[in-house]
Parts: structure tokens; sequence; C-alpha cells
């Protein structure tokens, strides 16, 4: 999650932009196949893996797209 948050503070001091978005995106996929692989492997319960998963979505629509 910081690696995803400091690639998005580079961005956005960037001119181009792209190239440090996509990284963040690679970064954001990885979270969420870690949550998955959590609550598959129940080091979580559902309610947290629900809620991992919502807050991951709206980073990924933050993130633009």
């Amino acid at each position: 999650m910081l690696e995803f948050t400091e690639l998005v503070a580079i961005a956005n001091m960037r001119n181009h932009k792209r190239p440090a978005l996509a990284e963040a995106d690679e970064v954001l996929t990885r979270l969420r196949l870690l949550l998955r692989m959590s609550f598959e492997m129940q080091f979580i319960n559902l309610a947290s893996y629900e809620f991992g998963s919502r807050q991951i979505a709206e980073l990924g629509k933050m993130l633009g797209g």
C-alpha cells in the first residue's frame, strides 16, 4: 500500500505521469491478488475481504479506471 501511495505521489509531481501510474496499477493488481489469497487461505474473514475489495476497487477508479 505504501508503494502505491508513493507512486501516485511521484506521478503527481512529474510531467509524464503515465509510467508511474502504470506501475501504481501493477502494485494495485498485486494488492488484489494478496487480498484474495489471504481470504482463500482463511487469514481474513469474508467481511474483511469485502471491505478490502471495495477499497481497492475505489483506488482503481481514482487511478483511472
